[in-house]
């Protein structure tokens, strides 16, 4: 599980030849642009279906799988007055939401958002495997309505969930490695060297084999 920084300065093909900020490539041309823009990012890993949720379709998400528990290691934890206490908690649609949008009061700032994100996800999809949810993914899907659109298939959904449930109990989180700064005064970027991108593409391409 990778998460990719927002603001990590790249390129994206079929805009233009410079560089930009990783997240302006779906704003640029949708999910297309955006898978074709990390798949350049790591230099060739392709990526064979995609989810796109927005921020009340993964609230809603969360309930419709009965809610979450997760475990929150970190003291102080909390945004727009609500805290989170340290030790295993349960998550509605509403919290988990808050939960992993906390940035200012992690030690770790937008790092810690993306591990609990990454939790959040593992936990969503723990439940729906433990529950047999995901065997009634359409509703879900219908549940959730706008706020989600992928191009996994019911059948698509039965088979990744029947061969690779047990990848669960292995997950391994990664996380992209670079310094933040300005360049000539411009627009603040997360700078990541070649030489991360390659190790990067390395660690997915040896889980793809």
């Amino acid at each position: 599980m990778l998460s990719v920084p927002r603001d990590t300065k790249t390129l994206i093909p079929g805009y233009d030849s410079n560089p930009h900020k990783i997240n302006a490539a779906y704003a640029y041309g949708g999910v297309k642009m955006a898978d074709a823009t990390a798949t350049q990012f790591l230099n060739g890993i392709p990526f064979n279906y995609y989810i796109k949720i927005n921020m009340e379709g993964f609230r809603d998400l969360v309930d419709a799988v009965g809610g979450i528990e997760v475990t929150n290691e970190k003291e102080g934890l909390s945004l727009k007055g609500k805290s989170f206490k340290k030790g295993k908690i349960s998550l509605n649609g509403e919290d988990a939401l808050t939960y992993v949008r906390i940035r200012k009061s992690d030690s770790e700032g937008d790092f810690g958002r993306q591990k609990r994100q990454q939790q959040v996800m593992s936990a969503i999809a723990e439940k729906a495997l433990s529950t047999g949810i995901i065997w009634r993914f359409d509703g879900i899907l219908n549940a959730i309505g706008d706020n989600i659109e992928t191009d996994f298939t019911m059948t698509d959904i039965t088979r990744i969930a029947k061969n690779y449930r047990g990848a669960l109990s292995n997950v391994e989180n990664l996380q992209v490695k670079g310094e933040g700064g300005r360049d000539s005064g411009g627009p603040w970027y997360f700078n990541v060297s070649d030489s991360e991108r390659a190790r990067l593409h390395d660690e997915l391409e040896k889980n793809l084999d």
